[in-house]
């Protein structure tokens, strides 16, 4: 997701470019919804054969976005490509690239991706941001999600979109806290809440469930596409969720949204804009996140120290601030 508007800027500077994205199936939706790329290879599904297309395609030049393995650097040469561009990381890695760039700490992860294309196309004039890239209009809200929605009091009602899961412990906030922050927005402050995320949230989605108001809280958790989920998005008031890329999708909807960041960096894969918030507590070990590697850690307080009140603050605010745009 973070790497569109580097994909978009190629494309309006190289007008007949074609684009294809080597990605793993999980990404696969996604990178179809946007409708950035020309083509799109699931290196995962099918390793020979995408092996045997790349080799066979003979590409004009490559660009790597990962840091650190060392899979995506083998397929640079395999390529074929005279330019293969890459981050200057892993001495290992460094050989397989033409060009290398230096990876700055101290950017967003969509502006470090945008370095990327510098050899092919130069300096961007501004900064990017992934914020409002995506077109809310172009993702209609599926029938089926509609009549969930309807149960639990939309359109009358706002909903928020909360995502409660994380696929790693070190992101994961807990039941008990999503519950309480579920039951402030639905007794106290009046909204409906509608649980999104994978199948592999199904299991958190069943006992949040189960302590909800069911007649305020609906879920469509392993339910629906990258593409339906934007849909969904798009009618609601606000997204709640941790670093994860619906959290990314929220954002580039221009959605409201809070995203609560543990050992990840807020400042790399956060949003800066009045209408999205990272909350994070202040501890000398976070973030502790490097080239998608996280330290074992035994308490993870940067998750755990985040309350239930740090959220709604911050929620309110973004909301407060989206009335004052529109």
């Amino acid at each position: 997701m973070l790497v569109l508007p580097s994909v978009s800027r190629v494309k309006k500077v190289l007008p007949g470019v074609k684009i294809t994205l080597a990605c793993e199936r999980r990404n696969e939706q996604a990178a179809i919804m946007s409708g950035a790329f020309d083509e799109i290879m699931a290196y995962d599904a099918n390793p020979i054969r995408f092996l045997w297309r790349l080799w066979r395609r003979r590409y004009d030049a490559v660009v790597d976005s990962e840091q650190f393995h060392y899979a995506s650097a083998l397929f640079c040469l395999i390529s074929g490509a005279m330019v293969r561009i890459g981050f200057k990381i892993t001495p290992a890695r460094n050989e397989c690239y033409t060009h290398l760039i230096d990876y700055p700490m101290d950017l967003s992860e969509v502006q470090v991706f945008d370095k990327l294309v510098e050899p092919l196309i130069g300096t961007a004039a501004a900064p990017l941001e992934i914020v409002g890239f995506l077109d809310r209009s172009k993702f209609p809200l599926h029938d089926r999600i509609k009549d969930k929605l309807h149960k639990v009091g939309w359109p009358d009602r706002p909903v928020i979109a909360v995502f409660p899961h994380a696929a790693i412990r070190e992101k994961q906030w807990g039941n008990s806290k999503f519950l309480e922050l579920i039951h402030a927005l639905t007794e106290k402050m009046d909204y409906s809440v509608v649980l999104i995320g994978g199948s592999d949230g199904y299991k958190t989605a069943q006992t949040l469930l189960a302590g909800s108001n069911p007649a305020r809280v609906t879920s469509i958790v392993g339910e629906t596409s990258f593409a339906d989920t934007a849909g969904l998005l798009a009618v609601c008031k606000a997204y709640v969720g941790t670093d994860t890329g619906s959290s990314h999708l929220a954002i580039a909807l221009n959605v409201p949204s809070v995203v609560l960041f543990g050992p990840s960096d807020e400042r790399k894969w956060g949003a800066k804009s009045d209408r999205h918030a990272s909350v994070h507590v202040k501890i000398p070990c976070r973030p502790c996140s490097i080239f998608g590697y996280i330290k074992l850690c035994r308490t993870v307080d940067c998750m755990a120290l985040i309350s239930v009140d740090d959220v709604l603050n911050e929620l309110n605010q973004v909301m407060k601030n989206s009335s004052k745009i529109t």
